[in-house]
């Protein structure tokens, strides 16, 4: 029994310290992290539109649907019958590159009222990469990198800007 309690004691404290340690301070550093990380995905699609018709999808949206900031209350139980909640602001910041060889979308979040172990970049922690290159004159490659911060909606509707099939926003509020 004493082993098993080790065991499960070392597995917790080699997970939380991945929680403790340096973040990532620029776009490159996140890519890198999120590859050899235990809370970091790698989600790549092909899509039939060509790089410049991303972009001003993109450009027409990124200020509008991702530069937003939502007050956001998460409660657990700490006994039987007994609640703690506590309530934070989620500040999204996007930053869009676009050249003619290569798009970049990057979702940083601030989490004010929430505890930050380790120093963060400006703009807050990175949530998201996307990376857009031309595989021909008509056709994408999407590379997504995000992490535990990231909402699934905001993959799913990044994907639907770039393919054409979705013109909202994504809903970050939850």
């Amino acid at each position: 029994m004493k082993g098993l309690v080790l065991v499960i004691s070392l597995v917790a404290v080699s997970l939380l310290s991945g929680c403790a340690t340096k973040q990532a301070m620029n776009l490159q550093e996140f890519r890198e992290m999120t590859l050899g990380s235990l809370y970091g995905n790698v989600k790549e699609v092909e899509v039939n539109r060509s790089l410049s018709q991303i972009g001003e999808s993109l450009k027409k949206r990124t200020t509008r649907c991702l530069d937003v900031t939502y007050e956001r209350t998460s409660c657990f139980q700490t006994g039987v019958g007994q609640q703690s909640c506590n309530t934070s602001l989620m500040d999204y910041n996007p930053t869009l590159k676009i050249s003619q060889q290569k798009i970049e979308l990057a979702v940083q979040m601030n989490m004010e009222g929430a505890y930050t172990p380790s120093k963060i970049p400006e703009g807050g922690k990175y949530t998201l990469v996307l990376d857009v290159t031309p595989t021909s004159a008509n056709k994408s490659h999407l590379k997504f990198y995000y992490g535990y911060f990231a909402p699934e909606t905001m993959i799913t509707t990044l994907t639907g800007w770039a393919d054409g099939t979705i013109t909202g926003c994504p809903d970050l509020s939850k």
